[in-house]
């Protein structure tokens, strides 16, 4: 006779608890339906598990007949745990601290106990779960009580337990969020273990995420030799590692270099700064748009000066479009690469800092005394250089101003003209990163059949022969208007007219004879960088009543009206015909006035006015004409011809 029993039933519920219904679970049933309907005790239920297959003990046997006789066949299921996968000895909060303690110094003792010295900051008291005992905390030291008081502290006991924050009510029904659950140093050292094979999440964990994409990450190529040159420019600023003397030799500082990297061509265009800011990296972009024209987009960080300021409004107004790269992604930022290259080739430049694989020479630290003079102290100043915590000091010693002293630093002019070498080497030199395009490896085809990339060779693959082939091809930048450019992308800076000299800017005068009209007023002045050739003066009435550039408000910079563009005054040899020509255009604007005035002179030589004595009024003039066709005209002015080949003043007599 066949039991229905003996068949697996299909039971919906077989799978609560946890728990699932195997073969052995049936064959204990009918070995405990035969245990109950013989009664069977002692070796009589042994030799019946044998004979169903069953090797336990009688202990166990009478438990498994207990457990069915009260619960059924589902009694027979083991349930599975609720907290499969965790960590029973330790609590969440536990798991985190200790995992940062790890990660900062990756020594499984040291992060274990630092766990325990992190928890008694915290807590009220600690349970030792081994004996029960309980431990008051005090000041991160566990002090043992009696009857008779405190009789022992520890210091360096750190063993499992628990520990109870100050807010535990053992009338509490649920205190979880009041206790830290610590397990021993094994069972941490096993779950420091399975963390410790997994170096991605170890890394990331200690050094974050920036420095995980730097390290650990795949490095992607990027192809750009399917674009126009100057469709996308990445700029960035770089404190140079050298000293300098300023453009008025007074001061020693660090100066910014403001570059814009093509990445069509890899060429590279720059401006000195003082500082990293938003105002120099538009003027840095404006010397840019002059060279090479106005760009498609630009790719910069996300530093506040690239986000607002005069740079956002000049990319607003030449519709440049912005583009952020990744925080602190270095391969974001192709730029990046060129500094390096700027490293190595000034490592042997006069007033080398060093850097941080490198100290600072000894020639450097010489110079800097002489500059500081022998009241100052030198190392300071070096240690500020290392730190990078910014660099600027008076000149103390007129020696290091003197061009025959050789211990002296480079003027900030000199540093110009070591970087125009330095960047023509470089537009010169096989760049690698063209080698490796699509177009670069075109140069090593056997099969190229593209004639101009042929004829040109390995030259293609050099910033100037790169930016060539696209020349060839048909390219050509879009201009922009150097009026706009004066307007909207130079540096500026407040000016009183002096009646002779014009404007002095940074050691330089800079003149044009409309200045005689506004001389003693103040005017606001724009230029590109100093030691330019000319700077664009404006001038207001409103303008009169600031003293100091930060007074200026946009009402103010809207009603300015240009007034010319200024020259920088050069010395004129003796010899030179152009003294000549100068002179005689002076006597001829002198000459001017007199017939303006209706002024003509006597036989004695002496002027007198005409019609009795009675003078005539002189009416200024004002033009109406646009400011940036003004500013176009006065440029179109010196670019055609500034000096007259032949002088249509020659017959005016000088003297």
């Amino acid at each position: 006779m066949t039991e229905t029993t003996d068949a697996p039933k299909a039971n919906p519920e077989a799978t609560e608890n946890g728990g699932v219904l195997t073969a052995a679970h049936f064959t204990l049933e009918r070995f405990c339906k035969e245990a109950i309907e013989t009664n069977s005790r002692g070796n009589m239920l042994i030799t019946l598990a044998q004979k169903h297959g069953i090797k336990k003990s009688y202990r166990s046997l009478a438990h498994i007949l207990k457990k069915y006789n009260n619960g059924g066949l589902e009694s027979l299921k083991r349930k599975a745990y609720s907290g499969k996968g965790d960590t029973r000895s330790f609590s969440h909060g536990t798991l985190q601290i200790l995992q940062q303690n790890y990660v900062s110094c990756l020594v499984m003792k040291n992060a274990y106990e630092d766990t325990h010295k992190k928890l008694r900051e915290l807590s009220a008291c600690f349970i030792d779960i081994s004996t029960g005992e309980e431990f008051i905390i005090k000041d991160k030291l566990l002090y043992e009580s009696g009857a008779d008081g405190i009789f022992s502290a520890h210091s360096t006991k750190f063993i499992e337990g628990v520990y109870r924050l100050p807010g535990y009510d053992e009338s509490r029904v649920d205190n979880s969020m009041f206790e830290y659950r610590i397990g021993s140093y094994k069972s941490a050292c096993r779950y420091l273990g399975s963390l410790k094979t997994n170096k991605d999440t170890l890394h990331y964990a200690r050094y974050g995420v920036h420095d995980f994409r730097n390290k650990r990450q795949h490095t992607m190529k990027l192809n750009y030799s399917h674009l126009a040159p100057n469709y996308i420019l990445s700029g960035d600023g770089k404190q140079l590692d050298v000293i300098v003397i300023s453009e008025d030799w007074r001061r020693v500082y660090r100066p910014w270099l403001m570059g814009w990297y093509d990445m069509t061509t890899r060429r590279y265009c720059y401006e000195l700064a003082l500082h990293e800011d938003s105002e120099s990296i538009a003027n840095s972009l404006a010397v840019a748009i002059q060279s090479w024209g106005v760009p498609e987009k630009v790719k910069t960080d996300n530093g506040s000066s690239y986000k607002s300021g005069r740079f956002e409004e000049m990319c607003r107004f030449f519709n440049i479009t912005q583009q952020h790269a990744t925080v602190k992604l270095a391969r974001a930022k192709p730029i990046e690469s060129v500094h390096n290259i700027i490293d190595n080739l000034l490592k042997s430049t006069i007033g080398f800092t060093g850097n941080k694989y490198v100290e600072m020479p000894l020639d450097t630290r010489e110079r800097i005394k002489l500059a500081l003079g022998a009241q100052r102290d030198a190392k300071k100043y070096a240690k500020l250089i290392k730190e990078n915590a910014g660099f600027s000091f008076t000149i103390g010693d007129p020696d290091a101003r003197l061009k025959k002293s050789k211990r002296r630093l480079m003027h900030i002019s000199e540093l110009k003209e070591k970087l125009l070498e330095v960047f023509d080497e470089y537009h010169e030199r096989i760049h690698g990163g063209l080698k490796d395009d699509k177009l670069g490896r075109m140069v090593y085809n056997l099969n190229c059949k593209d004639e101009q990339v042929n004829e040109m060779g390995e030259k293609l693959n050099s910033p100037r022969g790169r930016y060539l082939y696209y020349v060839n091809q048909g390219f050509k930048p879009v201009t922009a208007d150097p009026a706009i450019i004066a307007l909207y992308t130079t540096n500026f800076e407040l000016r009183t007219v002096q009646i002779k000299k014009g404007i002095n800017l940074a050691n330089g005068e800079y003149f044009h004879a409309k200045l005689a009209s506004i001389a003693g007023q103040r005017v606001l002045i724009r230029y590109t960088s100093v030691g330019n050739q000319n700077i664009y003066v404006f001038h207001s009435e409103e303008l009169q009543r600031v003293s100091k550039r930060d007074q200026l408000t946009a009402e103010i910079h809207k009603s300015l009206k240009y007034i010319c563009i200024a020259e920088r005054q050069n010395l004129i040899d003796y010899d030179d015909p152009s003294y000549k020509d100068e002179l005689i255009i002076q006597r001829a604007e002198e000459n001017a006035i007199r017939n303006t005035l209706g002024m003509n002179r006597n036989v004695a030589g002496v002027a007198c006015p005409p019609n009795g004595g009675v003078t005539s009024n002189i009416i200024p003039l004002t033009g109406s004409e646009n400011m940036i066709e003004e500013i176009k005209q006065s440029e179109t002015e010196i670019s055609v011809n500034k000096k007259p080949s032949v002088n249509k003043y020659k017959d005016v007599d000088l003297f």
